[in-house]
């Protein structure tokens, strides 16, 4: 449970000068997943804040009907639904401005995307960065320094490098590699296996998460693929996002 609330309290370092505890959130996430659950459902309780949300499978035209009828001013997507907002003609049909931020989450959000939504809603977008074994979150991106296309930095109390996936040698800004975390967030293991724990989890706490990505000089992360999706094409590999 400690990594569980570590991640509540580096979340809302991020979150709690920009998301009073008097705005709205929607959310349409299942909570069965780790980012509905900790980033959607128990954020909002421990704040106090009114989450919206929906118990059946998502539409977009509801979603939009549910945006109109309770004016949310956040909102917690994924990118298929922030896709379907920049891009589906019903959305022009529905009063969506109420919502100031749209966190992108669960899946790297493509600029274009992401440009798109902002200019078609009028809305800020921002991206952060998690999986399951982080509780979840490993980078998120602040309200009022955003860069197009990262998940932003590292979240406090926690330290990350890029490696090359290979030889495990850390490598310097600009470069691609395998993302690996450490901090209070980080899993234990897996439940019963040691074997697939060793794979990812080092001795002295670092995370190899699986997922290629870089940094630049200032801190900010960028999601390039999974390691296991990589094409390997004469030599050269291949990331599926790019195609």
């Amino acid at each position: 449970i400690s990594n569980l609330v570590n991640n509540l309290l580096q979340m809302d370092t991020v979150e709690r000068s920009v998301f009073p505890s008097d705005h709205k959130l929607i959310s349409p996430l299942p909570f069965f997943h780790i980012y509905g659950m900790l980033a959607s459902l128990l954020y909002s309780a421990w704040r106090g804040q009114e989450l919206i949300t929906t118990s059946d499978r998502f539409d977009l035209e509801r979603f939009c009907q549910i945006v109109q009828e309770h004016q949310p001013e956040r909102a917690h997507l994924v990118p298929p639904i922030i896709l379907g907002l920049a891009k589906h003609p019903l959305v022009d049909n529905y009063d969506m401005k109420s919502i100031s931020m749209i966190i992108s989450a669960a899946a790297p959000l493509g600029s274009d995307t992401e440009d798109a939504v902002k200019q078609r809603l009028g809305v800020d977008v921002k991206q952060a960065w998690g999986m399951s074994e982080l509780s979840p979150i490993g980078t998120l991106t602040h309200d009022e320094n955003k860069r197009t296309g990262s998940i932003g930095h590292l979240v406090s109390s926690t330290q990350g490098k890029i490696i090359d996936p290979e030889s495990g040698k850390s490598l310097p800004p600009n470069e691609a590699g395998e993302l690996c975390i450490k901090g209070p967030q980080v899993m234990l293991g897996y439940l019963n296996d040691e074997e697939k724990t060793n794979e990812c989890l080092s001795d002295d706490g670092w995370l190899r998460t699986g997922d290629m990505a870089m940094y630049d000089e200032d801190g900010f992360f960028f999601i390039t693929d999974r390691i296991k999706e990589l094409i390997k094409v004469r030599g050269f590999q291949v990331a599926p996002a790019e195609l």
